[in-house]
């Protein structure tokens, strides 16, 4: 009959898989955290390059702060230098400094991927960013930019430590259930080894009976040798199953302690593996739109793009930047520059194929991937798109708002890169742009 107790060794095996996973997620967010450090060095190392050519003044600094974003400086010599910069341009006269401190704030804020529950912060700083910056404002606004992507990186931390925390109390507890199944082994080793050596003593008893049988010379001295062989039989065999009786109970009293830890590891594994879902849902949605994010996106075309290389199916890329954006928001607020691009994140998401694939890459800019498509109907698409876009009716307080955008297209193209096809699909939304705005170019 099956035992009632589940074997430890499948729970072993079973932790074992679960512990690499656990590894492999922690992997995962510690590749995250460094691919948004990435670009945010890449993004200080820009905005600092731009700044340089607006305030030559500033030069000297700026080129010291782009230095160390390329060499991937840490927060404390970043810290410095930009205490340095923060000094110099207030000695700065106001004709020098202009608005373009405000506006890259604002630019900056446009790229973070905060949580939900910052937003009512974030409108609050862009709205006081929209209004007029005097100087001394600025260290204030700037520290509390940063503190909002130190509440991103301490929210990543925290994360990793309970992470960190759960595995160690895995691999404690697999340490553990290594020991009992040690025991729990040794205990049989144990139990043969006594179930051998009562063989052996039975057969010594037995051997004697025979020799008293063979040298008994009457029935009452052959009937003391049999009894007294089988009470020495009986008392061994007594022993032994007093023994194995026990070593039952102890092994039973191991398998319900383990099964029992087994189970709140089980609980507090299914808490864990919830949060880690949560985290990593957040980790890939843009929290304004609720649609993919430029991670998402970065590991989605990594994904199409090795597809593409096997199968060779068509693979398109569009990218779609709305138009006069900065307008839209200096001339209704940042409230209505964020409506607009929720409701056109609800057009192009309504437009699509459930296989297409779209995200918001940054600011007001979006990136389409869709598989088994060509040139021509990736064109039929960014059309339909754009007409969508120019004919849904903006509006905020009572106001109409127009709204349109510039789509650029293409297909991947033998020797392709994903890196490639951006650049192309990017080129084209810079001519139609320039072509008057409202339009589609394929690239």
């Amino acid at each position: 009959m099956p035992s009632a107790n589940p074997r430890p060794e499948e729970p072993a095996d079973n932790w074992k898989l679960r512990y690499l996973q656990g590894l492999d997620e922690l992997e995962q967010k510690e590749r995250h955290w460094l691919e948004v450090r990435k670009l945010l060095h890449k993004a200080v190392a820009r905005l600092a390059a731009v700044a340089a050519e607006a305030h030559p003044a500033l030069e000297p600094h700026l080129d010291r702060l782009r230095a160390a974003a390329r060499e991937g400086g840490d927060g404390q010599t970043l810290a410095g230098i930009a205490g340095d910069l923060t000094d110099a341009a207030l000695r700065l006269g106001p004709a020098e400094r202009g608005a373009s401190g405000a506006e890259v704030l604002v630019q900056l804020l446009e790229r973070l991927d905060l949580p939900p529950e910052d937003g009512a912060a974030v409108s609050t700083l862009r709205e006081r960013l929209a209004r007029p910056v005097a100087p001394g404002d600025l260290p204030g606004l700037l520290d509390s930019v940063a503190g909002l992507v130190g509440k991103m990186r301490r929210g990543l931390e925290d994360e990793r430590h309970a992470l960190e925390s759960f595995l160690q109390d895995v691999s404690e507890k697999l340490t553990e259930l290594g020991t009992n199944l040690a025991v729990s082994d040794l205990s049989r080793r144990e139990s043969l080894r006594d179930t051998r050596t009562l063989q052996e003593q039975v057969d010594d008893e037995v051997a004697v009976i025979r020799v008293s049988l063979d040298q008994a010379s009457d029935l009452e001295g052959l009937k003391h040798a049999v009894r007294r062989g089988l009470t020495a039989v009986e008392s061994r065999i007594t022993k032994h199953l007093q023994h194995e009786e026990q070593r039952q109970v102890e092994v039973e009293k191991q398998s319900k302690a383990m099964t029992e830890r087994l189970q709140r590891l089980e609980t507090e594994t299914g808490r864990l593996r919830e949060r880690v879902r949560q985290a990593r849902a957040e980790a890939v949605r843009d929290s304004l739109t609720g649609l993919h994010n430029r991670l998402a996106y970065e590991e989605r075309i990594r994904q199409a793009f090795v597809h593409w290389k096997r199968y060779r199916d068509p693979l398109a890329l569009m990218i779609l930047d709305v138009d006069r954006f900065k307008a839209l928001n200096d001339g209704f607020g940042h409230l209505a520059g964020d409506k607009a691009l929720k409701a056109l994140a609800e057009r192009v998401r309504a437009t699509l194929r459930e296989a297409d694939f779209v995200a918001r890459y940054g600011g007001e800019e979006f990136v389409v991937l869709m598989p088994r498509t060509d040139l021509a109907s990736a064109g039929t698409v960014a059309e339909k798109l754009r007409a969508t876009v120019e004919q849904c009716p903006f509006q905020y307080r009572d106001h109409p708002v127009s709204v349109t955008v510039s789509c650029g297209y293409t297909e991947f193209r033998e020797g392709d890169t994903p890196e490639a096809a951006f650049e192309r699909a990017d080129q084209a939304v810079y001519r139609a742009k320039q072509a008057g705005r409202n339009r589609c170019e394929a690239g």
